[in-house]
């Protein structure tokens, strides 16, 4: 999706709650202890997530008594943030944003944070947007982002009902993280990077699966509807004992992140 199709992010904010319900999986775990084994996180800190989502970290951040911003271009989402925020008394702020349009001069940003996230997050695309990060943080940035990306079922699906074609199916792999890594050096700062495995597992209907796949790919696309149509009937076709289809992500993701100071 693109970072400045709010439309888009709102439509998918109810997909991102549910997975929250679901609870920290065993990569989100992973993560937080990097994190905190790398004096990264500590409790009480100033923290700001750039593209939180529904605030799947900042929750955690929070339980932990850390001083909470959450940014985000989607109000659904952030609709969602307040209220899986809203339990912890700790000092805590949603604000709705278009990070690459920000100059970090805004009151959000006073008085700056000590860690600063972007999480697989398209807020953060430009040099300019790393230096925006560094700006605003007197401790550690963060960004994550996949260098590999594989969706047998998706792919196969795209082929067989004929939206896309072998050569066309690279535009839904995830640009490589070394992109990323060159765009922090460029910045000025000297990036520490790890990799890990990200790998998991959706069940959907085949409605589910077919309208996943429109929100997600095919959001501006006049001919949508005629896709949807086409999905869905190629999903019915894989549908399991559970009545649904199992899409499979196997995933490669880089962790980048560097101090300001």
């Amino acid at each position: 999706m693109k970072n400045d199709n709010k439309e888009q992010w709102d439509a998918s904010a109810k997909d991102y709650q549910n997975v929250y319900k679901l609870g920290l999986g065993e990569y989100n775990v992973s993560l937080i202890k990097y994190w905190e084994e790398k004096g990264m996180l500590r409790p009480g800190i100033r923290t700001i997530d750039i593209g939180c989502g529904v605030g799947r970290y900042g929750t955690y951040f929070a339980q932990i008594g850390c001083d909470v911003t959450l940014i985000d271009i989607s109000s659904e989402m952030l609709k969602y943030a307040a209220d899986n925020m809203s339990p912890y008394k700790t000092p805590w702020k949603v604000y709705e944003c278009d990070f690459g349009k920000m100059t970090g001069d805004e009151d959000v940003f006073k008085g700056g944070f000590d860690f600063t996230i972007s999480t697989m997050s398209p807020a953060i695309q430009t040099e300019e947007d790393i230096k925006r990060m560094g700006k605003i943080t007197h401790g550690w940035c963060f960004i994550s982002t996949f260098c590999d990306w594989k969706q047998p079922y998706r792919d196969e699906m795209l082929l067989k009902t004929g939206i896309r074609d072998q050569d066309s199916i690279s535009d839904f792999t995830e640009r490589g993280g070394q992109h990323m890594i060159e765009m922090v050096r460029s910045a000025g700062f000297e990036p520490l990077v790890e990799y890990a495995p990200y790998c998991w597992a959706d069940e959907r209907t085949p409605e589910e699966m077919a309208d996943y796949m429109v929100r997600h790919f095919f959001f501006d696309d006049e001919d949508k509807d005629e896709k949807y149509k086409k999905l869905l009937k190629y999903s019915k076709t894989a549908v399991g004992d559970k009545g649904t289809v199992s899409d499979e992500v196997q995933t490669k993701v880089a962790w980048i992140s560097w101090q300001t100071e």
